[in-house]
């Protein structure tokens, strides 16, 4: 209503005056470059984490072979999902490595999505294929499937992204039980005949801060029927973690532990246990 239009209004007034005394980061990746704000103390997903970058890095890696490791899902050409954006650098990134439709979403608050909104809008030669919008990670999963579906003509997100949103044990356990969702979906979460697309993958990265935290998250991958695909050590990257240095602002971003995996539902004729169950 009329109240929450002018509390939008606010909250868009108060990050333009934020942002007016700075100009946005220049975060580059190989050849590829993307500009996005950080807004320091507006709350999490308000700047740039070192997995946002490895994310980033990896994606851009995997676009010289237009596929994700081990899977036939392209990088050009994909639909894909961010979970919990933040300010969007991996979304935005893989729009500049060709994909057709990127929605990048975060939790249902306003400063959030405008800032992301305004990195989105920052990137004018990409943000045709970007769409901004709220999701809960605690709201029911047909209720999410069918927003993200709606801004994909309908479609299913073939690829899955998502950084540093492994920093608490509840968080992670939010964050895999809606992975699951989508990697679980067929077309029938959202409309029409079920057709279900086993190749859908997700690419998860994050800065290991804590064991509980880690323990969670693998966990919640086996509750869920999730499958880790591991990976060799290969475009810098290895299979359980990354240290890489990368640009911003022309800086090199400072090294740090951060496990990245490829994530994919559990299929009838995986033999014996979910097969991350051996990876710590």
């Amino acid at each position: 209503g009329v109240m929450n239009s002018q509390l939008a209004d606010l909250h868009s007034q108060r990050i333009a005056r934020l942002q007016a005394s700075m100009a946005p980061k220049h975060f580059k990746v190989g050849a590829y470059s993307v500009y996005a704000y950080e807004v320091p103390g507006l709350g999490l997903g308000s700047s740039a984490w070192a997995g946002s970058l490895v994310l980033s890095h990896f994606l851009q890696s995997e676009a010289s072979s237009n596929h994700i490791h081990a899977h036939p899902v392209p990088i050009r050409g994909v639909q894909a999902l961010e979970l919990g954006a933040g300010v969007g650098v991996p979304g935005i990134m893989l729009a500049a490595f060709g994909a057709k439709k990127v929605v990048l979403t975060e939790r249902d608050d306003l400063p959030a999505l405008e800032l992301l909104r305004r990195n989105v809008d920052e990137n004018t030669r990409l943000a045709s294929r970007l769409v901004v919008c709220a999701l809960d990670w605690e709201a029911p999963a047909e209720r999410s499937i069918r927003r993200v579906c709606k801004s994909l003509a309908g479609d299913l997100p073939e690829l899955l992204i998502a950084s540093d949103v492994v920093y608490s044990p509840d968080t992670a356990r939010s964050f895999v039980r809606t992975l699951a969702a989508f990697l679980h979906a067929s077309t029938s979460s959202a409309h029409g005949p079920e057709q279900a697309r086993p190749h859908r993958v997700g690419v998860v990265s994050y800065t290991q801060r804590s064991s509980d935290s880690h323990a969670a998250f693998m966990t919640g991958l086996q509750d869920y029927a999730l499958c880790i695909v591991r990976r060799e050590c290969e475009h810098g990257i290895e299979e359980t973690a990354a240290k890489m240095r990368v640009s911003r602002d022309g800086q090199q971003w400072q090294q740090q532990h951060v496990v990245l995996v490829i994530v994919r539902a559990q299929h009838s004729t995986d033999s014996g246990t979910v097969c991350c169950t051996n990876w710590s």
